[in-house]
């Protein structure tokens, strides 16, 4: 499966990523600086990007068959 994340440089976008690799799906991330990837850079396909920007998640989203979003909820 061809799946789109966003945030993969940061803890909470990492894990979903991590799944749909370890689960053998090809991966596209949108994160802000593709070289804050580090090790991941190899496995993923970056699209720098704003995920804040609907024209930006867009065009990270063609050609996906899926897309994933995780928000951590804090209560105080």
């Amino acid at each position: 499966m061809h799946l789109l994340t966003r945030g993969a440089t940061g803890p909470t976008g990492r894990i979903p990523t991590d799944l749909a690799l370890r689960s053998g799906d090809s991966v596209t991330t949108l994160v802000r600086n593709p070289e804050a990837l580090g090790d991941l850079r190899e496995q993923v396909t970056p699209v720098a990007g704003d995920a804040t920007s609907q024209h930006d998640v867009l065009a990270a989203a063609a050609g996906q068959e899926s897309r994933g979003s995780v928000t951590d909820h804090v209560h105080g």
